[in-house]
């Protein structure tokens, strides 16, 4: 098979070589961002692929879900608490009691959970290559049954719907609040100073409904299903006319590189997860592969922008120089049929 089955575990970690594929040269600055990508594991759960996979693709699209050894790290700002994972069994403890989820074969850590949120499940690219089948004895591959992640995905809603109240009722507290303090100054009453910069902050930093923290790709992620990082750039106008053009000028069956599609890093996976880690402390921290993933994103997009910009001020410097480049050829013109005119009446005079 040349491409892997979703609901299955891996340890993931980016492939370089593979994800720079028809970027070109790189320039200095985004060679000094790669030197910061360290291709960090991470194990994974494919979750679905995101697109058809023809076998003329070099690569495929999937969304994934991180798996961590413990709980998911809090984030307060994002109102992202410890408790919003699953564990994965043989382990069974969970601080609201939650149930485990059971793998086939049964998963070799007892210490392992699958994260939720909109900032930890999203896009990645998987190579085109040679992949176990779904009844491979020897594949020694753990999946998740589908009803099981039928069960996980329905704990997961239900925690993206909790993310959604706590910053809607954020933004309602911080909007009360200032409607307070505005009464407050119609009314005459003295502030002291300060009294209103954090609600201010607040509200000029978080534009959107669902508060602070969440960028656009957040809010889509709440809204339709799993997120993904690498898709800010498209949410603008700009972003989704190019695409609209990539797609319209490429033949569907070998739409194979997109400005889009090349900020998504290409990962290499391995399935037998207990030959990965000698022991459950090795198990690494998937907050690092993440980092990586969203590093190597923003170098991507910020090399096509400075190219962009470059390709531009060459433009600009040929239209520039056009007018002088018609009046040389012109002069040339002009200098050899004069040439030419000298030369046959030379040549007459001299019979």
């Amino acid at each position: 098979m040349f491409f892997p089955l979703p609901f299955t575990y891996a340890v993931a970690q980016i492939s370089l070589p593979a994800s720079l594929r028809g970027l070109g040269e790189l320039d200095s600055q985004a060679r000094n961002v790669l030197r910061e990508i360290h291709c960090s594991k991470a194990i994974i759960l494919l979750h679905t692929g995101s697109e058809i996979p023809f076998p003329r693709r070099h690569d495929f699209k999937y969304f994934i879900y991180v798996v961590g050894p413990g709980l998911r790290p809090e984030k307060p700002e994002r109102c992202y608490t410890a408790d919003m994972c699953m564990p994965i069994f043989p382990n069974t403890e969970h601080p609201a009691g939650r149930p485990s989820i059971r793998t086939v074969p049964e998963f070799p850590f007892s210490n392992c959970y699958h994260w939720f949120g909109p900032d930890i499940s999203f896009k990645t690219r998987v190579k085109n290559g040679t992949y176990p089948e779904s009844d491979d004895p020897l594949a020694k591959c753990t999946k998740l049954p589908a009803g099981e992640f039928v069960d996980m995905e329905t704990i997961h809603q239900q925690d993206v719907n909790r993310i959604i109240d706590m910053l809607a009722e954020r933004s309602k507290s911080a909007g009360v609040a200032e409607a307070d303090e505005r009464a407050k100054g119609a009314r005459g009453l003295s502030q002291p100073p300060g009294a209103n910069d954090d609600v201010a902050s607040f509200q000029d930093e978080n534009d959107s409904y669902f508060g602070p923290g969440l960028d656009h790709s957040d809010n889509d992620s709440l809204a339709s299903g799993p997120s993904d990082p690498y898709a800010e750039s498209l949410n603008d106008s700009s972003g989704s006319r190019a695409s609209v053009k990539s797609f319209t000028e490429s033949d569907i069956f070998n739409m194979d590189w997109t400005e889009e599609r090349s900020r998504i890093p290409v990962v290499t996976l391995s399935f037998d997860l207990a030959a990965e880690f000698k022991s459950e402390e090795d198990i690494p921290n998937p907050a690092v592969f993440l980092d990586e993933c969203r590093t190597f994103s923003r170098m991507v997009q910020e090399f096509q922008e400075r190219e962009a910009l470059r390709r531009d001020r060459r433009e600009a410097r040929r239209r520039m120089l056009e007018p002088f480049i018609e009046m040389h050829d012109k002069v040339a013109r002009g200098i050899q049929s004069l040439f030419c005119v000298t030369s046959v009446h030379h040549t007459g005079c001299s019979e």
